[in-house]
C-alpha cells in the first residue's frame, strides 16, 4: 500500500494487546491498530482512538515514540510469505523501515534507523543487539526475519470471519478489574459538608453588630473607634473618618458577607443532592498484562562506556566527566548523567561539556569550583586566570536538532572564578 509523503504519525498509543499509531492525512485523522501478539495479530483501521482506561506503557511503546512519532509513512505492506508487515517512512529526509513479524504466540520487531548525530544507519533486531549497517532496501530488510524462522506459508484456503477492532476492544475493556469505590467519595462529601456550615455559621452571626446599632448612643462610640471587630475580623477606620463613614464601613462589610452566605448556602444544597443520589460506584482498573514483543537487547549502554573511553574524574564529594567532541558530549548527557546533575561550560566560548555528578545533596563550594574551572583550562591550553563560567542542571539541556553535541540550555547561572595558581 503506497501512502504517500503527507500521513504523520501525530501520536503513539497502546493497549495491552495493540499498539495504536494515530496518523494525520489531509482532512482526517485515522488510526492504524497494530497486534502486539499472542494470538493478537495483523491491523486494523479505526477512526477512533483507544478509550483512555484502556492505555498501557512499556519500553515498547516508549521507544515507539521516541523513533517514530513525527515521521512521514510513504508506504505499508505486508510480506507475501509469513506473517511480516513493515512500514517505509521518512525522518529526516531518509528512508527508515520498521517491520513486525508474528511467530507462533511471540511477536518480534526490527527497526532500520538513521541517526543524524553521526550520520549512519542502524539496524536494531530485537532478537540480537543494535548494530551498523552499509546498505538498505526492503527486501533486505524483510530477509532479516529469515535469522527467527520467517518461512513461507502453506495456503489452507480457511477463510475465517474475524472479529472487528471495536469488538477486540470491547473485549479487552470487560476484561477490566471492577472494584466497589464509595467510601472515599461519601466521606468526602461529609466533609464538605461541615465546613461549609461552618463557614455559614461565622458569616451569619451578626447579632452582636444589630444590638450595637440600636443603641442610641452607637454614633458617638463610633467616632472614639479605631476598629471594629465583627466575627473575629477586624474593620479598621482611617484617622480622618467621621462616624458615618465607619458605619458605612461596617455596612458594606456585612453585606459581603451576606453575598458570601448566599454563595455557601447553594454550595451547600448541591452537595447535600449529591449525598442524597450517591450510589454505589464503581472503579475501574486495567489491571491486563501488556503483551511485550521478544526484545533481548544487550546493554549497549556499558558497551558504548568501554567503547568511548570516557574521561572520569572522581573527587571526595562529587565525579566529573567530560567529553571530549560532539560524540562524546551528547553520550555522557543522555546517558552517564542524571537530570539533577551539573553542566558546566565557558560563557560564550568554545570548551569542553563538563558534567559534574553530585554525591547526595552536595553543593559545590567555591573550591570545588577553581578545581572545575583549573580542568576546562588545562583542557582548552587556556592562558586566563579568570575565567567566566555558566552551570545548570542536566534536565535544563535540549539537544540541537541536526547538530550534534550541541545544546540548548535555561535556568543558567553564570559564575567568575579567579584560578589560584597556588
Amino acid at each position: 500500500m503506497i501512502i504517500g509523503d503527507k500521513a504523520q504519525i501525530q501520536k503513539i498509543y497502546s493497549t495491552s494487546i495493540f499498539f495504536v499509531l494515530s496518523l494525520r492525512i489531509p482532512g482526517q485523522t485515522l488510526y492504524l491498530y497494530c497486534g502486539r501478539g499472542a494470538g493478537y495479530e495483523g491491523i486494523y483501521w479505526s477512526d477512533s482512538p483507544p478509550a483512555p482506561i484502556l492505555r498501557k506503557k512499556d519500553k515498547f511503546i516508549e521507544y515507539l515514540r521516541k523513533y517514530l512519532s513525527s515521521c512521514y509513512i510513504s508506504r505499508f505492506c505486508c510480506d507475501e510469505k509469513d506473517r511480516v508487515w513493515i512500514i517505509e517512512y521518512i525522518k529526516y529526509r531518509k528512508i527508515n523501515y520498521f517491520g513486525y513479524f508474528y511467530k507462533g504466540r511471540e511477536s518480534y520487531f526490527m527497526h532500520v534507523f538513521f541517526s543524524p548525530e553521526d550520520e549512519q544507519y542502524y539496524s536494531l533486531k530485537s532478537w540480537t543487539e543494535k548494530n551498523t549497517i552499509e546498505n538498505i532496501s526492503l527486501e533486505l530488510f524483510i530477509k532479516s526475519f529469515d535469522e527467527i524462522g520467517r518461512r513461507e506459508l502453506k495456503d489452507e484456503n480457511n477463510l475465517q470471519i474475524l472479529p472487528s477492532i471495536s469488538q477486540l476492544l470491547e473485549k479487552e475493556q470487560l476484561s477490566l478489574r471492577v472494584e466497589k469505590n464509595n467510601k472515599k467519595n461519601q466521606n468526602s462529601l461529609n466533609k464538605k459538608i461541615i465546613k461549609i456550615k461552618n463557614d455559614l455559621k461565622r458569616l451569619t452571626q451578626f447579632t452582636q453588630v444589630e444590638d450595637f446599632f440600636k443603641s442610641e448612643d452607637h454614633i458617638e462610640k463610633l467616632k472614639k473607634m479605631k476598629e471594629f471587630i465583627i466575627n473575629g475580623k477586624n474593620i479598621k477606620f482611617n484617622s480622618t473618618d467621621n462616624a458615618y463613614q465607619k458605619r458605612d464601613k461596617i455596612y458594606q462589610k456585612i453585606k459581603s458577607y451576606k453575598e458570601a452566605s448566599v454563595i455557601q448556602l447553594k454550595r451547600l444544597e448541591k452537595i447535600k443532592n449529591e449525598v442524597l443520589n450517591f450510589k454505589d460506584t464503581q472503579a475501574i482498573e486495567n489491571n491486563l498484562t501488556i503483551i511485550a514483543p521478544v526484545w533481548n537487547q544487550i546493554k549497549e549502554v556499558a558497551q558504548k562506556e568501554n567503547e568511548l573511553d570516557l574521561m572520569v574524574y572522581k573527587m571526595k564529594n562529587f565525579t566529573i566527566c567530560y567529553g571530549r567532541n560532539a560524540r562524546e558530549n551528547d553520550y555522557i548527557r543522555k546517558n552517564w548523567a542524571n537530570k539533577n546533575d551539573l553542566w558546566v561550560h565557558l560563557s560564550d566560548q568554545k570548551s569542553p561539556h563538563v558534567f559534574v555528578k553530585l554525591l547526595s545533596d552536595y553543593q559545590l563550594s567555591s573550591e570545588d569550583f577553581q578545581n572545575i574551572a583549573k580542568l576546562i583550562k588545562q583542557i582548552t591550553n587556556g592562558t586566563s586566570s579568570e575565567l567566566n563560567i555558566i552551570y545548570t542542571q542536566v534536565k535544563n539541556l535540549k539537544g540541537v536538532r541536526g547538530r550534534p553535541g550541541m545544546v540548548n540550555y535555561k535556568k543558567e547561572k553564570h559564575l567568575k572564578v579567579i584560578i589560584n595558581e597556588n
